[in-house]
């Protein structure tokens, strides 16, 4: 297909078919967590596990989709946007046929990992889409309409899962995603824009950092919440400690960093 790259947003029905796509991937994102965490009671009993064994099922994507999120976005502007979203997207949709499909707590587990590195690859780059989908004057207005799906998707996923966990079990509360997912990824496949993409090798050694930066850090207050030993914890609290400022100061000398950290001084949005 023609690699169109538009110069200021894109036009008429092409720029509301692509922000339905990107509202599509951040129902289902912002859901996620709110429709497991009702049924994680249904899902404890039925993989006959405990309580803080099946509380995995809610940090693995966690995690995941935390460690993932800087290095995917880096990605995106090397690879372009459109092509991590619709990797995600289907990375998504296919760990949503394995947790439904999933017999065990492991198993359950690991899908909910790669559900969480797919929604990764979706919100690492769903605002640097929508800035090429609307021009640079209704720029507001689009990021404004995303906004208002996570709120409201938040709110409505435990609704939503208490309905379904009514009427089936639990592991229709990933089977009603997939044709959120279908439509996401064919639509999006149609319409989502291509961008210019940088010709830079990409950072390996930032992007590592980065995964283990943020995961060693959330996994220690993870590790000190469920009584890991506590030099297990200390030792994990201490890695991220100490490849923090090392990470940090790498950001500030490259040119082109994982972790922009002058955006913090930007009080406009470019």
């Amino acid at each position: 297909m023609a690699r169109l790259i538009p110069q200021d947003g894109l036009n008429g029905p092409q720029r509301y078919l692509a922000i339905m796509v990107v509202s599509c991937a951040t129902i289902l994102t912002a859901m996620d967590t709110t429709l497991v965490n009702i049924a994680l009671p249904t899902m404890m009993t039925d993989l006959n596990t405990t309580a803080a064994s099946s509380v995995l099922i809610i940090n693995a994507s966690q995690v995941a989709l935390l460690v993932s999120l800087l290095p995917l976005s880096a990605l995106g502007a090397l690879v372009g946007y459109r092509r991590v979203y619709l990797a995600g997207m289907t990375v998504f949709s296919l760990a949503c046929i394995g947790c439904a499909l999933a017999q065990t707590l492991e198993q359950v587990v690991v899908a909910r990992t790669l559900q969480g590195l797919g929604a990764s690859g979706v919100v690492a780059v769903q605002h640097a889409i929508i800035r090429h989908v609307y021009p640079t004057r209704l720029l507001g207005r689009g990021l404004g309409v995303n906004s208002m799906f996570v709120a409201s998707s938040s709110a409505i996923g435990p609704t939503v899962s208490a309905l379904v966990l009514s009427v089936a079990s639990w592991p229709y509360i990933f089977v009603i995603n997939l044709p959120l997912c279908i439509i996401a990824l064919v639509v999006g496949w149609k319409v989502l824009p291509w961008n210019e993409t940088e010709r830079e090798p990409y950072d390996f050694r930032s992007a590592l950092m980065s995964a283990l930066t943020f995961g060693l850090l959330v996994l220690a207050f993870i590790s000190f919440s469920h009584g890991v030993a506590p030099w297990i914890a200390g030792l994990e609290l201490l890695a991220a400690l100490v490849i923090a400022p090392v990470f940090i100061r790498a950001q500030m000398v490259l040119p082109k960093p994982v972790l922009p950290l002058d955006v913090f001084g930007n009080r406009v949005i470019p």
